[in-house]
């Protein structure tokens, strides 16, 4: 576990009348500045920059995987070999916060593309067709169409497990996390963060998943579905997602769309299916 992603804390606790001082462990938030770079390889010389494609609140650890996860997410890259160095800018004072990614030259206009439609997450007013023609110009993995190979018994047991590995959590109570589980049920990758969709791109970043996930491997996540969720699940090829939340419309609009298995509100022992039902098997 990433120590700066805990920090203790002083709090006074109240039970019924009773006052008591203590310490607490609360999860860390802090905000993470994206500067891209654009390398022009046969001349090795910087033919552009954008300081700051993406501002966002996260929890400190993995940023780089939540970097190339939220790249690939976005389509700026398509595959590790668009990346030819991450690292921090020693230069800053906050340089823990503040990564410079140089990325090849191809990359510009899908990053310019990119930044020009980005859309605050869980905002109002966003027409879906659009953005699902994005998504489909964009381009995504041809998602693995095999049916009755995921079985329900196989659905619980990743659900059940799955706060048992939330280091974070367990501590805090204060991340979300999104896990990768292969058919069988066998854990391969677990990410852990504040935000959901950063939870999300630090699994899709990871060696364990990029350009490594299959397509009978499974996203297991503690939060609802909304469309960014399916939509980095598309991208990656993966044909499974689960969640312990709710899924939004636009969420089931683009999983019907793209063939994606969509399985909500799962605990307890039960689950809601929402598309994709014919990938499941009560054996």
């Amino acid at each position: 576990m990433n120590i700066k992603a805990v920090k203790h804390v002083n709090k006074i606790k109240v039970k019924n009348t009773a006052l008591s001082r203590m310490q607490d462990r609360v999860v860390v938030e802090a905000p993470l500045q994206i500067e891209l770079i654009f390398i022009d390889c046969l001349r090795n010389v910087v033919i552009e920059s954008i300081a700051s494609y993406a501002i966002m609140m996260r929890t400190p650890g993995d940023d780089q995987v939540l970097i190339i996860g939220l790249l690939y997410g976005q389509g700026v890259i398509k595959s590790i070999d668009d990346v030819i160095e991450i690292c921090r800018d020693e230069h800053e004072d906050s340089k823990e916060n503040h990564w410079l990614v140089s990325l090849k030259s191809d990359c510009l206009s899908r990053a310019k593309s990119s930044q020009s439609t980005h859309t605050s997450y869980s905002s109002c007013g966003i027409c879906g067709t659009s953005f699902i023609k994005a998504l489909e110009i964009k381009g995504s993995h041809a998602v693995d169409n095999d049916t009755h190979w995921l079985s329900i018994n196989t659905i619980h047991r990743m659900v059940s497990g799955l706060s048992s590995r939330q280091d974070i959590f367990s501590q805090t109570g204060g991340t979300h996390c999104a896990a990768l589980f292969n058919q069988e049920g066998k854990p391969i990758a677990l990410y852990e963060d504040i935000g959901r969709h950063n939870a999300l791109d630090k699994l899709l970043g990871s060696r364990q998943t990029f350009n490594n996930a299959h397509g009978k491997d499974v996203v297991v996540l503690s939060s609802r579905i909304s469309y960014e969720m399916v939509q980095k699940v598309i991208v990656s090829g993966i044909s499974v997602l689960i969640a312990i939340g709710a899924p939004s419309v636009l969420a089931i609009q683009a999983a019907q769309r793209f063939n994606i298995t969509v399985i909500a509100f799962a605990r307890d022992n039960s689950f809601s299916i929402y598309h994709g039902e014919s990938r499941l098997t009560d054996k």
